[in-house]
């Protein structure tokens, strides 16, 4: 019977032992096991985070790559101007800022007029907009359509006073007319006759200036010469 009654204690005690693992195996119950499992959590957690994302150093280096662009060698000025987005591409330039083809391009910026021979040449800078053609208006009416990498163009022979525009366009419309967009043409011809003209009547009133100076002089000359003498002094002279 002393044998039964050990092995009922050694049961007992093996599954108090038991039981006490088990509640020193819930977290409420052990705080070491809890932080340990926070811990394994938090990492799990911070390693499916961390994989969504890029690395830190491939961040920098893409924002030092865009902080150290630099600008596109562009010129709005310059006829055939590749598009500024193709320097871009090709480049990894940056581009001045354009408004979109849903929006009224701006106007563009006429230089002043030229001449080469009988022809007047109009010159252009580009706005900074979305732009498909430009037209060039002479009084108020059309006269050329062309492509968006024009920046020149040569019209007939214009009447002095004639205005000249230049419009962009795109998918909204034409750029209303500004001062800077628009000016008279003046023949060069017209203003090197008015110098000439301005010369030989500088020379003429010069000449005529002369002429009254000489003539003033020659009457004071002539005054002294036929003035009045005081009365003749006869007194002679002793020996």
């Amino acid at each position: 019977m002393g044998w039964k009654r050990r092995g009922q204690e050694n049961t007992e005690s093996t599954r108090l032992k038991s039981k006490g693992l088990s509640d020193n195996m819930t977290p409420h119950r052990n705080p070491s096991l809890l932080l340990v499992l926070l811990a394994s959590g938090l990492f799990e957690g911070y390693g499916k985070d961390t994989a969504m994302q890029d690395p830190p150093r491939d961040r920098f280096r893409l924002k030092s790559n865009l902080s150290n662009s630099e600008l596109c060698d562009y010129d709005a000025c310059q006829d055939q101007q590749p598009p500024c987005v193709e320097l871009s591409e090709s480049s990894g330039c940056r581009c001045p800022g354009l408004s979109g083809p849903e929006q009224l391009p701006e106007a563009p910026f006429l230089q002043p007029l030229g001449q080469e021979g009988p022809k007047v040449v109009v010159q252009w800078c580009a706005p900074s907009s979305t732009v498909l053609q430009y037209q060039v208006h002479v009084d108020g009416h059309k006269l050329l359509d062309l492509g968006p990498l024009s920046r020149r163009a040569s019209l007939p022979t214009l009447e002095p006073g004639a205005t000249v525009c230049v419009k962009a366009v795109n998918q909204v419309g034409a750029s209303k007319p500004t001062p800077n967009s628009c000016t008279r043409y003046e023949a060069l011809g017209d203003s090197g006759v008015a110098l000439k003209a301005g010369l030989i009547g500088g020379g003429v009133g010069l000449l005529l200036l002369l002429s009254l100076l000489g003539l003033l002089l020659w009457k004071w000359r002539a005054g002294r010469k036929f003035s009045p003498r005081g009365p003749a002094d006869n007194t002679e002279r002793p020996l």
